[in-house]
């Protein structure tokens, strides 16, 4: 199974987080997979990404800024994995995250897997924020599954879908996700409802695909 990983990146001052996410994709104990970057209308964080000698596998511009639906939409039409996978800039895999998440889709015939996404503090962990709130810094909170199961979808930054199955939903909505100042999110799960609604089958989930963010 050949995976595509996409991963959509905007500001100048996230290099060095690009950098390394880019890093640990490229640290995967699993070879089967191409890296798809899109650059959303920033022309010099691409002409540095170019320069850099960072080794992706396809590199695409937008001349303006399109925002993350749309972004990850252009690099859905450009990939060619059987399965697609969404990723962060400001995100670190587990270097067994991509076999994890190939053994949803061999063993458990998965249309769409995704895993846990993991607190990753810059300094102390805070006091004031429990565990049953991690969703709202974009991480897997208590009470999620501890085991494989099904469930309605995972984040953005460790979730992935057969390429068939993405396109016959025709991808994000264009007018969702993070635009500019724009910050109307929830397009995974509109995205997911979707697919629930015309294949009657959710994501299956695996708290062993891990993504620190």
């Amino acid at each position: 199974m050949k995976a595509s990983i996409i991963l959509c990146t905007l500001r100048s001052e996230r290099y060095d987080d690009f950098e390394e996410a880019i890093n640990s994709l490229l640290s995967q104990n699993y070879n089967n997979l191409e890296i798809v970057v899109v650059v959303d209308g920033n022309k010099e964080l691409y002409d540095k990404i170019q320069k850099s000698g960072i080794e992706v596998d396809k590199i695409r511009l937008n001349e303006k800024n399109l925002g993350l639906s749309e972004s990850r939409n252009k690099g859905i039409k450009g990939a060619e994995g059987d399965v697609i996978a969404f990723f962060d800039d400001d995100a670190v895999a587990d270097e067994d995250w991509l076999k994890e998440l190939e053994r949803m889709y061999r063993e458990y015939d998965a249309i769409a897997a995704g895993g846990r996404l993991m607190p990753r503090w810059i300094t102390k962990k805070p006091k004031f924020l429990p565990e049953e709130f991690y969703w709202l810094i974009g991480a897997t909170h208590r009470g999620f599954p501890e085991e494989v199961t099904e469930v309605r979808n995972t984040f953005g930054s460790n979730l992935s879908f057969k390429a068939d199955v993405l396109k016959a939903l025709g991808g994000f909505r264009g007018e969702m996700g993070v635009k500019g100042r724009g910050l109307l999110q929830g397009e995974e799960t509109e995205l997911c409802e979707r697919m629930m609604e015309k294949f009657g089958r959710g994501v299956v989930y695996s708290p062993e695909a891990i993504v620190y963010h």
